[in-house]
């Protein structure tokens, strides 16, 4: 081969290796490139996320605040002699809604005992078929759907035994119950009434009663027989 040939070949060889040097410094540029913008759109998707987070968060915050900033704390109409103890709550709640056939209940006397817009009363039923049910009123449905029946029949309500959970400003009570048709005669039912009582400071209130009657197969437990008042 010539000088003059591989000089030429040593020119072409050189401007080859420049031009694939070249290629290979914007493929990876184009790379670098794309990464970035990955990089971005990653970022900003994570950040989108993180304002809605904080939005949902901030929405909660608000309705939490919004709750507690309007406690409930409705106006008593209650006797206080009805309301100012445990002991009087469940006294009142018991005789209000025992009497002879026919005889008025004091239905404002009831009423005045449940913590209003919240309280409900509610009943598990357990049909031939053995399929359970809970039956959930207001002291209002209540009073629709006892009063038929307490002016068909006399009905006295009494406890027979209590057990008391308390802390603070609450109370779970299970109160045994006996339901007879004078006010100590023989019980047709007995069962439990589990309330849950609320005191703001000043009175009780009911919020809850939840209740189920002694049947075949579900005797009430000794422990609900005894009396820790």
């Amino acid at each position: 081969m010539s000088a003059r040939a591989v000089v030429t070949a040593v020119v072409a060889a050189t401007i080859l290796l420049a031009a694939t040097g070249c290629a290979g410094s914007a493929i990876r540029a184009q790379q670098q490139a794309a990464r970035a913008e990955a990089n971005a759109l990653q970022a900003r998707q994570e950040a989108q996320r993180g304002m809605e987070a904080s939005a949902a968060g901030a929405a909660r915050m608000e309705e939490a605040s919004l709750l507690m900033g309007k406690p409930l704390q409705p106006h008593s109409t209650a006797a206080s002699d009805d309301v100012k103890s445990l002991d009087a709550i469940l006294a009142a709640l018991y005789a209000v809604i025992s009497g002879e056939a026919g005889e008025a209940r004091d239905w404002k006397r009831f009423e005045s005992l449940f913590f209003p817009g919240v309280a409900r009363l509610a009943a598990t039923r357990v049909n031939e078929d053995g399929e359970v049910a809970l039956s959930w009123h207001d002291p209002a449905d209540y009073r629709a759907r006892a009063e038929p029946m307490f002016a068909a029949q006399p009905f006295y309500e009494r406890e027979a035994a209590r057990q008391v959970q308390r802390y603070g400003h609450i109370a779970q009570v299970f109160s045994t119950y006996e339901s007879a048709t004078t006010p100590d005669g023989e019980p047709f039912q007995r069962g439990i009434n589990s309330i849950q009582a609320y005191w703001d400071g000043a009175r009780w209130w009911i919020i809850t009663i939840l209740w189920d009657a002694e049947r075949d197969g579900q005797p009430i437990p000794e422990v609900y027989l005894r009396d820790d008042r």
